[in-house]
């Protein structure tokens, strides 16, 4: 990717806005397997698009080093290839609330992706990025998953994609809720930094990020 680093939140946007996400470059660059990848993920290459978009620009807003960024932007950008699992699409895609047994099958979907990115597609990128894809859904707290880690356990460019990916999840329909407006969506992030799930610090980078009047919610597809 582009550095963008150095850039303006702006200029980070329009950089962003104009080049193609991570996941998608990487399968470019390769065949076979990684092409199965691409064409099961068009369900959701949207939602990692804007995931990788928010957590770039909340790590250059909290002032991560270039080389965290870089590494932000491929492990945020890929971190649901796990979703292509056979069966995962079909549960996250029912008009219902899933039952408990339903939801262990979808939490797969991050052991699977972590399968994938270490058996093919990101094989010569930083195992921090495979550790973001792992780790996105754990919480400070020790509620999260798969391994219930705690606090600084967590990689922290984990935390921030996980602080991303709940937005994006909260302000897209869903097909058992409809999307939350942004100040729904914020208040929400900020309840979860008050029970410790979250750090403060990163959701409030969020909130600089999507209150910025350069962020356009899939501005890439206009």
């Amino acid at each position: 990717m582009e550095d963008v680093g150095s850039l303006s939140l702006a200029e980070t946007f329009m950089a962003m806005y104009s080049s193609g996400g991570c996941l998608e470059r990487f399968l470019n660059r390769r065949d076979g397997i990684h092409q199965e990848v691409m064409e099961g993920m068009s369900a959701w290459h949207d939602h990692m698009r804007e995931v990788e978009i928010l957590a770039v620009c909340m790590g250059i807003v909290g002032g991560l080093p270039d080389e965290d960024i870089k590494i932000l932007a491929v492990g945020a950008g890929s971190h649901d290839i796990g979703k292509v699992r056979e069966g995962i699409q079909q549960l996250i895609s029912a008009p219902r609330h899933l039952s408990a047994a339903e939801m262990d099958q979808v939490k797969t979907h991050v052991e699977f992706g972590v399968y994938l990115a270490r058996a093919s597609m990101l094989d010569d990128v930083s195992p921090r990025a495979i550790s973001i894809i792992g780790e996105h859904h754990e919480r400070r707290d020790g509620s999260g998953y798969p391994k219930g880690l705690k606090g600084d356990e967590i990689d922290v460019l984990a935390e921030i994609t996980g602080i991303a990916d709940t937005y994006d999840a909260i302000t897209s329909d869903r097909p058992h809720e409809k999307a939350r407006s942004q100040d729904e969506a914020i208040d929400i992030a900020r309840g979860e930094a008050r029970k410790g799930r979250f750090r403060e610090r990163w959701v409030e980078a969020l909130v600089t990020v999507v209150t910025n009047p350069g962020y356009r919610r899939r501005a890439w597809l206009e």
